[in-house]
């Protein structure tokens, strides 16, 4: 597969899927699914606009999303959140995006996310870099957490991020709802890290070659690679990541000690 050429074609398919949901915002009607979390027409119709462009150009890939958990039966298979960010998407804030990672057996190869509203795409390909208006980029160079620095985290549970962790973390903790919104702010430099709680595959998948690919640090709390703990005999539905945390090198550190 030609990852470079799929990446572009994959890219503009998201960006159609972000069109589309900045046409229904407002418009979906929107309900509860089993495990709590919100679901909207929204989402299923990006789904479904997505899920038909990759397959009907790859035929040799499948699909696995949260509305479609299936375990993968290919070497090349697409996992995407075609909505990351639901209840800020139903509100009309800006912070939500669609996540799409193309994966070889268990490792992405190809990860991109795209934020609709401010009209921005990051991207990455293994080996090759990451992307962001055509430039590459890397992480930003700090070397100290400054008060002034911006730090997220993202968890649908507000108990994850206990007022312990906080008070040690040196920086300004925010939280805008949405993992895609999170690696994008980090990609761009406008935070020096952050943490991601509960996280599934399809919401961290892209963002984990993202930060690969800038030169960053992505682990679990434990330091050890998230990728390795991928089993795709269990269901991904029910497979989640109690802590991923993203950074550079230097802040990693501070960040382990502080915790």
């Amino acid at each position: 597969m030609n990852l470079e050429y799929s990446c572009s074609f994959a890219s503009q398919v998201v960006i159609e899927a972000g069109k589309l949901l900045i046409g229904m915002t407002g418009l979906s009607s929107t309900h509860y699914k089993e495990d709590g979390s919100l679901i909207t027409t929204a989402d299923i119709k990006s789904e479904e606009f997505i899920q038909n462009q990759l397959l009907t150009t790859y035929k040799e890939t499948c699909f696995v999303s949260e509305e479609n958990p299936i375990l993968p039966d290919k070497r090349y298979w697409w996992i995407c959140d075609p909505l990351d960010g639901t209840t800020n998407y139903i509100n009309e804030l800006p912070t939500w995006g669609i996540s799409l990672a193309l994966m070889e057996d268990c490792e992405p190869v190809m990860g991109i996310i795209h934020l609709p509203v401010i009209n921005q795409t990051v991207s990455a390909i293994k080996g090759k870099g990451t992307i962001i208006n055509g430039g590459l980029v890397k992480t930003r160079a700090v070397k100290e957490i400054e008060f002034s620095d911006v730090i997220t985290y993202c968890s649908w549970r507000s108990n994850d991020f206990s007022t312990e962790i906080r008070g040690n973390i040196k920086g300004n903790v925010r939280a805008f709802g949405s993992s895609a919104f999170h690696f994008t702010q980090f990609a761009l430099g406008h935070t020096v890290g952050g943490w991601e709680f509960g996280a599934k595959l399809w919401d961290v998948a892209a963002g984990i070659l993202i930060v690969k690919e800038m030169g960053g640090v992505i682990t679990l709390l434990n330091g050890n690679d998230p990728l390795t703990s991928i089993c795709l005999e269990k269901s991904l539905f029910e497979r989640y990541f109690k802590c991923i945390m993203a950074t550079n090198q230097e802040v990693y550190k501070l960040l382990c000690d502080d915790l």
